[in-house]
């Protein structure tokens, strides 16, 4: 029952939101307004009036699971008061879920159109696989490929080719880099879910510069702000970034 009534809503949401923006109807443009840096003043709004209100500036289909909510314990009569200036929208949802009850932890996750609004426990239940070419990050001139399947193959040509070529010292800095920055991505995004640290059941393996990320939609997101983040710092080129098992999945650059 609790699946169809959410079904249900995130049919129905496709004609909630209003205003003269349109809405977004790609999972690319719904990523790009959850980047766009906004001014927010809250004061002594109610939960639910904030969601609502951020879904219709940004014109996206922001859906919240009530009733995960309310079975928590959390109310969509809190109240709320806090401004901030050009913060991401991502990220100022997330300073809005986590101001009322910080004791329970809740996410969001961008499924197809759809924002949906929930607690982790609830988001940890479904898991996706991305393919991430971190190339560029390890200094390495990114694969463009066409889209995931023909970039694994691409990966696994090149190892081929660098076991018959012998030993390349360079080949073997590239794969100790890629080694360091997955240990990384690991203890730094929910460190007690993946298999290689012996904690849960998500995984991230390494092939030749691309990370194979099978983990929570939610901790995609913070696995891909991280890899920006350090592009960013590094001055390296973002990582690019393939969906796999998910509407839409074409691939796309992060």
């Amino acid at each position: 029952m609790r699946a169809v009534v959410l079904l249900l809503v995130l049919c129905l949401s496709s004609v909630a939101v209003a205003g003269d923006r349109p809405v977004a109807r790609t999972t690319d443009e719904v990523r790009r307004r959850m980047n766009e840096p906004i001014d927010v003043s809250l004061r002594e709004t109610t939960l639910a009036d904030a969601i609502d209100g951020l879904r219709r500036r940004l014109a996206v289909n922001l859906v919240v699971n009530w009733e995960d909510f309310e079975l928590s314990g959390i109310s969509p009569d809190g109240r709320l008061s806090f401004e901030v200036r050009g913060v991401p929208a991502g990220a100022t949802l997330d300073l809005i879920l986590g101001l009322g009850h910080p004791d329970i932890r809740k996410g969001w996750e961008i499924r197809g159109n759809t924002v949906l609004v929930a607690t982790v426990h609830f988001l940890q239940q479904r898991k996706v696989t991305r393919i991430y070419d971190v190339n560029g990050l390890l200094g390495r001139t990114a694969t463009r490929a066409a889209g995931p399947q023909r970039l694994v193959r691409l990966a696994d040509t090149r190892a081929r080719e660098r076991l018959t070529a012998g030993d390349d010292p360079n080949s073997f800095v590239l794969e100790q880099r890629g080694i360091v920055l997955a240990d990384l991505v690991r203890v730094t995004c929910e460190p007690d879910l993946w298999r290689e640290l012996g904690a849960g059941d998500s995984s991230l393996t390494v092939i030749d510069g691309l990370f194979v990320v099978h983990a929570p939609a939610n901790v995609q997101t913070r696995v891909q702000r991280l890899l920006l983040g350090l592009a960013h710092a590094w001055g390296r080129p973002a990582p690019l970034l393939y969906l796999v098992d998910e509407p839409g999945s074409d691939g796309r650059g992060g």
